[in-house]
């Protein structure tokens, strides 16, 4: 379980008893690492590798719309940051650790536009909230079918989307609305992280 801050790790509690309402004895690692700060992200990926020997799921959740912060530390937009650079970087930091049949699973979106490299790249500024947004969530598929060329036999990468405007914080503060039912979009990662059909 990982939490951009340890605020958000607090809810761990709230979590494991969830997850023990399914399992006797759950066991949850959890990890901190600001996903807009590269040397986080490396350090990120240095404590799971040293916690862990297998990975059996790769989820990349993680995302950013809307923030009165669109510029990361290094320069860069926080939405190329978080929703396509980081996952990348911790997807081929942990592939060492993917098991023999294990998966990644990048959240996209049914938002995409054509990606402006510069903007990318962190040389120009995209001023419009859902246009980098929409670009970044191209990119994270892109990146997908291309390291998927990677991946051993019966190893698998997906980029999918959940459905559009679930309810969540993004949702509500980049559209002004509720959002339909979350169940619908965690029913989703479920199927894409142990279904046999993938």
């Amino acid at each position: 379980m990982h939490g951009r801050n340890f605020e958000k790790l607090a809810h761990k509690e709230e979590l494991l008893n969830a997850i023990a309402e399914n399992n006797s004895s759950p066991k949850v690692a959890s990890f901190q690492a600001d996903l807009s700060i590269f040397d986080e992200v490396n350090q990120l990926i240095n404590d799971i590798n040293h916690k862990h020997n297998t990975l059996d799921v790769i989820i990349n959740n993680a995302g950013v719309f809307k923030t009165s912060q669109p510029i990361a530390r290094n320069g860069m937009d926080v939405r190329y940051v978080v929703n396509t650079l980081s996952p990348y970087l911790l997807s081929k930091g942990l592939m060492p650790l993917l098991a023999e049949d294990g998966r990644v699973i990048n959240l996209s979106s049914a938002a995409q536009a054509p990606i402006n490299l510069k903007a990318l790249a962190g040389d120009v500024q995209v001023n419009d909230d859902f246009q980098a947004y929409a670009q970044s969530k191209l990119a994270i598929t892109i990146w997908s079918q291309e390291l998927a060329k990677e991946l051993k036999s019966n190893q698998i990468i997906i980029a999918v989307n959940l459905g559009s405007l679930l309810v969540s914080k993004m949702v509500e503060e980049g559209f002004g609305m509720a959002g339909n039912d979350i169940s619908i979009g965690a029913d989703i990662l479920v199927r894409a992280a142990l279904s046999e059909n993938s």
